[in-house]
């Protein structure tokens, strides 16, 4: 199934969400084939919990970009962890949900409109499905080009074929 064979709905999304969006998909895409600091699971952390919170072992969106940037290895983050080093500022954002519905126009935590954006963007289920930061950028240009289809729930399998056929992911 390609995207042109189903309804779909665009989210409430300002122009800089959409720069936003557009902005990270596009440094995910271009960064070296060999580069391993991608996971769908963690926003941004290192093999050791960050020390100055001891509640969570990702670190908060303002100390991502400085995570990411000095530890070369050991390091990983997800879709909306590499946000601050591809140039999305965060530095007064204490939570990742708070930074994405600034930044995103969604947050795992607000309404459904909200949620279901959030899910198709940066759910961690992805990893089950379609894990690669290809898949992730081509998830975003397919919201972009199309909108959400108005039947997704929550990551799938047949989502991830679909946004697939849509742009050839390999």
């Amino acid at each position: 199934m390609h995207a042109t064979e189903l309804a779909h709905k665009r989210p409430a999304l300002t122009a800089q969400h959409r720069e936003n969006f557009r902005k990270l998909a596009d440094y995910v895409l271009n960064l070296p084939d060999d580069y391993k600091g991608f996971s769908m699971v963690d926003y941004c952390r290192t093999i050791a919990p960050p020390v100055s919170t001891g509640r969570s072992r990702d670190w908060q969106p303002q100390q991502a970009k400085n995570v990411v940037e000095k530890h070369k290895c050991g390091t990983s983050a997800c879709m909306l962890g590499h946000g601050p080093v591809a140039g999305i500022s965060a530095e007064e954002y204490l939570t990742w949900g708070k930074y994405a519905g600034a930044k995103f126009g969604c947050n795992p935590r607000d309404s459904t409109e909200e949620r279901k954006l959030w899910e198709w963007a940066f759910s961690e289920e992805w990893t089950y499905h379609a894990p690669t930061r290809a898949d992730a950028a081509m998830r975003i240009k397919y919201l972009l080009d199309y909108g959400l289809p108005k039947t997704f729930q929550r990551p799938s399998s047949r989502w991830a074929a679909i946004v697939a056929a849509s742009y050839e992911v390999k």
